[in-house]
């Protein structure tokens, strides 16, 4: 018991090292003066900027296939940002995080909530991810992995 439990600690920790790996390398930060204030006005313009109702309507329209090249985006920036929890490729357990092959894809409205807003202990990537990215993650998701034809 001790070792299966073992193996499967030291095949999260590859899994999460192979996330990292994917991750883009980070900007160094600007240096701070001393008269800066706490809360720059830049530090607020980094977000990405509200999404239009007429995107997200587009996002809700059912679509027989996604545009071209949008699963490929949608599988690169899952294992950028989702693999570390939800599992590569989509596949995990189901115990601690949602296991998204389950994910129905007829609700995309509530995909767009859980991953704007958060759920649980997950957190909300509106101020990390903009809508193409996330239109993009629902287009790998929503195929539940699988290339669509």
């Amino acid at each position: 018991m001790r070792e299966a439990r073992v193996r499967r600690q030291a095949s999260l920790a590859r899994a999460a090292l192979a996330a990292v790996a994917l991750l883009p390398a980070a900007a160094p930060a600007p240096a701070e003066t001393a008269a800066a204030p706490a809360l720059a006005p830049a530090a607020a313009s980094t977000a990405p900027p509200a999404t239009p109702p007429d995107e997200i309507a587009r996002l809700l329209e059912p679509g027989p296939v996604p545009a071209p090249g949008e699963f490929d985006r949608g599988r690169t920036q899952y294992h950028r940002t989702c693999a570390p929890c939800h599992g590569l490729n989509l596949v995990n357990a189901g115990v601690t995080t949602y296991d998204l092959r389950r994910f129905p894809p007829d609700q995309p409205e509530r995909f767009l909530a859980s991953v704007s807003k958060g759920k649980g202990n997950m957190p909300a990537w509106e101020n990390a991810l903009d809508f193409d990215q996330i239109k993009a993650l629902w287009a790998y998701v929503s195929n539940h992995g699988r290339r669509p034809e």
